[in-house]
């Protein structure tokens, strides 16, 4: 920050983004929390593909 300083007219403020601060009656949307929904295929990998990649590894022992 370089300077703050308070405005006397708002006739300076070019900004429609910086304008828009300037109201008194300035709302600000309330956050809210997207309830996501269960997925209906749960992708993993099966516990089987390890088991056979074991024994096959120990095979060649």
């Amino acid at each position: 920050i370089v300077q703050v300083a308070e405005l006397k007219k708002w006739g300076i403020v070019c900004l429609p983004h910086i304008k828009q601060l300037l109201f008194q009656k300035l709302h600000f949307p309330l956050p809210h929390w997207v309830v996501k929904f269960q997925s209906t295929f749960i992708i993993f990998q099966s516990l089987a593909f390890y088991y056979t990649l074991a024994l096959n590894q120990n095979v060649g022992l």
